[in-house]
Formats: C-alpha cells, structure tokens, sequence
C-alpha cells in the first residue's frame, strides 16, 4: 500500500512539479531495492559459437540472443 501510494502520489504531481514526482518516485525505487526478494549471486555467461569465417557478429549484452542477419558476411 505505501508503494502504491508514492506511485500514485508522483504520478498526481508529475504534470505540475516534476521535482516533487521524482522524490516519489526515487522514495518508491529506494523501497523496492529495500524490500528485494532475491539477491543475485550469478551472471551466467553468453557462449557463441560463430565459424571462422563468419565477420560481422557484434555482440549485444543488452540483446544476447539477437544476431543482424544483414552485417554478418563470409
């Protein structure tokens, strides 16, 4: 409920003082990080495996598993 209420509160004041809706919205973030669930002890590494004549491949670590087709080249 008090998430909730930072939310809606932020979203209330957003179109008249940013300011104020960012500290509600910062307060609503902090409070998530606080109240975590999980801890992440492991990144698990991407493995690609490209044949040697293959150039073109740039690795995204935001999008591991999206490969451009139309820059890879032999």
């Amino acid at each position: 409920p008090e998430y909730d209420a930072l939310i809606d509160e932020g979203n209330q004041v957003s179109g008249v003082d940013r300011d104020a809706a960012a500290a509600k919205f910062i307060q609503a973030q902090e409070m998530l990080m606080n109240d975590a669930a999980a801890v992440f002890i492991l990144d698990l590494p991407d493995i690609h495996v490209i044949r040697d004549d293959i150039s073109g491949y740039v690795n995204n670590p935001a999008y591991p598993h999206v490969v451009f087709w139309h820059e890879l080249s032999k």
